[in-house]
């Protein structure tokens, strides 16, 4: 019988979906606040990961539009915590002309 009952039976996709998606609104109506909040947890999920996708993005592509960008060098001051009764460091600052002195 289960045979020919696979051969006789042929599942229908769109009517699949359409049942599956009467069964959703119909959840939708009966529970609202329960589904709102789902609602509104996935739209922030996603906007969340749109955010960091492009911020990843933007971190990625920067500087790439210099024909030499394989030779960009990026400065970096660290700060340290001053103890009592030291001087506190100076902060500094990198001009255009010192690249010659970083070669």
């Amino acid at each position: 019988m289960a045979h020919i009952w696979r051969h006789t039976h042929h599942y229908n996709h769109q009517t699949m979906l359409r049942h599956f998606l009467q069964i959703a609104l119909r959840h939708l109506q009966k529970q609202k606040f329960y589904s709102f909040i789902n609602i509104t947890g996935l739209a922030i999920g996603m906007a969340c990961c749109i955010v960091i996708t492009l911020y990843v993005y933007n971190e990625r592509s920067y500087d790439q539009y210099h024909t030499k960008k394989d030779r960009i060098y990026r400065v970096l001051q660290v700060f340290r915590h001053v103890q009592d009764g030291e001087k506190p460091p100076t902060p500094h600052s990198t001009t255009t002309p010192s690249g010659a002195v970083h070669r």
